[in-house]
């Protein structure tokens, strides 16, 4: 077995905790598996700035002795605000926001933090030498700094991609000018780097499209995963039962006295969805699903469809349009324990990518951990991506276009008649032991040191 017990990573991360939310989980669980098999691990991030939820619960996992957190300034309008939480943004005011942004900055608005994450390397490899060097996109704009300080240094680089740069779905490039410049700079990065990750099989293709014909490196799917040490199977009975108290704050998403009253009179169907939705990814489809099957009272007595996380504004409307009130429950954003405490006493977790363009690339980070859990999977997902390909192998999953609500409704009839008999198909134990974590961080370590 190869060691890298006498080496020292840098890690470079704009998104790390006590951030929440998916963007920061691959990072912060590199962070922790990195360390169990390298000397020292230095994460460096930038200061707290305005954010849309915060999980201080995550800092537990980079807690280790040989993890070194280097925290620096940065001038980006997140961090101009100060740290504080704030609202997400309804879809109408995130596409004007989106496409200014994209106009102004280049490659996106986080390049106020290129001159201090530049300073930071410097700093750190005068305190002690760096073996290597790992960085994590979006925002891409960190990957500039980092090829450039590796391009001077020969120090092995990794760039490593969450989603596409040049081809992401969520980007919109202004101009043909914009887009040009953008490929320009990826460039620059991608002939600096010894090795190239990227969470699927789509997103590789992309890439390698775009790596000159003279370069040897290709890049490497390194897919997201789960950490099977989050899934505490002693809390999971008490999950609901601990969403069930009182609240003093009804907006953070207090329980109802309905969903008091069902979890204590018998064991409910529970239906929960965790994380946020965001761009294409709505919860339309599903809640007409819902409202198909309670229409034509398929719906199990006691049924719990939960949603923790942060909903669209329109969200509490469409629930009450579809006269859904008594079904859906919201119960805020949980921190991430919490959450998996939640999807563990579920029946069914489900998902959605939504209908857009490319939308083949996109796999969710909460994809993975509900393979971890082990449960019955609904994705709304493009039937020819890589999200649907992964629940096709896992084996217990149901698939749908984002947008059919009738086939949706069809697979949850299907799943609850599962349910009442508890005749569940079978789960692909060996498909989803590849995506542990710290398998995953040692493919990582072999990209850049192989």
């Amino acid at each position: 077995m190869v060691s890298w017990r006498d080496r020292h990573i840098v890690l470079v991360a704009y998104y790390f905790p006590p951030l929440g939310l998916s963007g920061v989980q691959r990072v912060a669980k590199f962070a922790k598996y990195l360390a169990r098999h390298v000397r020292k691990v230095t994460v460096i991030t930038p200061k707290g700035g305005a954010y849309f939820a915060f999980d201080p619960s995550l800092l537990a996992d980079v807690a280790a002795q040989n993890i070194e957190i280097v925290r620096t300034r940065a001038f980006d309008v997140n961090h101009l605000l100060g740290r504080k939480q704030i609202s997400l943004p309804a879809e109408s005011t995130r596409g004007i926001w989106a496409r200014l942004v994209d106009f102004l900055f280049l490659p996106d608005a986080k390049v106020g933090w290129m001159w201090p994450l530049w300073m930071a390397l410097h700093r750190v490899r005068k305190k002690e030498p760096i073996d290597g060097l790992i960085v994590s996109g979006p925002p891409f704009s960190s990957f500039l700094p980092c090829a450039r300080f590796c391009s001077h240094t020969n120090i092995p680089l990794l760039l490593d991609y969450r989603d596409d740069w040049v081809d992401a779905p969520r980007i919109s490039f202004p101009t043909a000018i914009h887009k040009r410049l953008h490929g320009l700079l990826e460039h620059y990065a991608l002939t600096r780097a010894k090795s190239i990750t990227v969470i699927n099989p789509f997103i590789a293709a992309d890439i390698n499209a775009r790596i000159p014909p003279t370069s040897t490196q290709k890049a490497t799917i390194v897919p997201q995963g789960y950490d099977p040490e989050d899934f505490r199977a002693g809390d999971a009975p008490n999950a609901l039962a601990a969403l069930l108290q009182p609240s003093t704050d009804a907006k953070d998403g207090a329980p109802s006295e309905q969903l008091r009253h069902a979890t204590a009179t018998r064991k409910p169907f529970v239906i929960s969805y965790t994380g946020v939705f965001y761009h294409a990814q709505r919860p339309d489809t599903f809640l007409k699903a819902i409202h198909i099957l309670k229409s034509a009272n398929r719906l199990p007595t006691e049924t719990l469809v939960i949603f923790a996380g942060l909903v669209p504004h329109d969200f509490p409307q469409r629930v009450s349009e579809l006269g859904l009130d008594n079904l859906v429950h919201y119960v805020g954003y949980l921190p991430h324990a919490d959450s998996l405490a939640l999807c563990q006493q579920s029946d069914v977790l489900w998902m959605t990518i939504g209908r857009q363009p490319r939308g083949e690339q996109i796999s969710t980070g909460k994809l993975y951990e509900y393979l971890g859990l082990k449960k019955p999977i609904l994705g709304l997902v493009p039937l020819a991506g890589d999200a649907a390909d992964t629940l096709r192998a896992y084996g217990c999953a149901w698939v749908a276009e984002s947008e059919d609500a009738a086939t949706a409704a069809q697979y949850l009839s299907e799943m609850i008649t599962c349910w009442q008999t508890n005749t569940w198909p079978s789960v692909n134990q060996d498909f989803i032991a590849q995506f542990d974590r710290d398998i995953l961080a040692q493919q990582l370590l072999a990209q850049l040191w192989t």
